[in-house]
């Protein structure tokens, strides 16, 4: 389907017949699923990224997709693992199906790539309770997105130990080693 256009991959809000196929076949959904799963796994980089995003696009409809996107946060690309990362937390929800997958990414070097898993967290904290422990450890992430992210995710899920984590990280956030008279962020 994207293969026949041969484009690059190119930023969501730029309209090319790429990006066109990809808004018809999230409205189309579950039907399109399979051939999507199969691009996300075989196709170029570009299409890979581009059917990661259609997956999401589709939200709870592909919940199918699920170990699909599992896969695809292990993928060689950052792009594709931070799409994929970004995709689990809007297509799993009520399930704790991704949260395995999302714990092993929240250690990706990418900073894309961890900034979306702590996200995907946050929106799949009513089941994230097995990712406290990995949570607690990018506290001290180089990416304050990720670190404000992984504060809210803990939060968000509510139990004892997730509070504990947060009240002790808290304690001595005010006393940030970044943040200095020569740059305040």
């Amino acid at each position: 389907w994207l293969t026949s256009v041969g484009e690059a991959y190119v930023p969501p809000g730029i309209t090319t017949p790429s990006i066109q196929a990809s808004y018809a076949l999230s409205v189309i959904g579950e039907p399109a699923l399979m051939e999507l799963t199969d691009v996300l796994e075989n196709a170029d980089e570009s299409e890979r990224i581009l059917a990661a995003q259609t997956i999401s696009d589709m939200g709870l409809r592909a919940k199918e997709a699920v170990p699909a996107l599992c896969k695809a946060i292990k993928d060689q690309s950052k792009d594709v693992r931070a799409q994929a990362a970004e995709g689990l937390g809007q297509i799993s929800q009520g399930t704790g199906d991704a949260i395995p997958s999302l714990i092993d990414a929240l250690g990706d070097r990418s900073e894309d790539v961890r900034r979306n898993v702590s996200k995907s967290i946050i929106q799949l904290s009513d089941n994230a309770g097995d990712a406290v422990y990995a949570l607690s450890k990018v506290l001290n992430d180089t990416n304050r997105y990720v670190i404000g992210n992984a504060v809210e995710a803990l939060y968000r899920i509510g139990t004892k130990e997730s509070r504990s984590v947060l009240l002790e990280y808290l304690k001595i956030a005010r006393h940030c080693p970044r943040t200095f008279t020569d740059s305040m962020f």
